[in-house]
């Protein structure tokens, strides 16, 4: 749609990465950014799932 808008600022992560791999023909450069994503996503739910569980301790409190 609007091709990332000036610069890429509009350009998601999931985009970049399948620029990357398919435009550019990087598969390395682009495995290593979905191993990364992943790996940050990963950390966001355990960070999520802790708070939550102690959260839901402190109510049963």
């Amino acid at each position: 749609m609007t091709g990332g808008g000036p610069a890429g600022g509009t350009e998601t992560v999931s985009i970049y990465i399948y620029s990357t791999v398919m435009r550019y023909l990087d598969f390395g450069y682009g495995a290593a950014l979905v191993v990364c994503t992943f790996l940050l996503l990963v950390a966001a739910v355990a960070i999520g799932a802790y708070f939550l569980s102690r959260a839901r301790v402190n109510v049963a409190q």
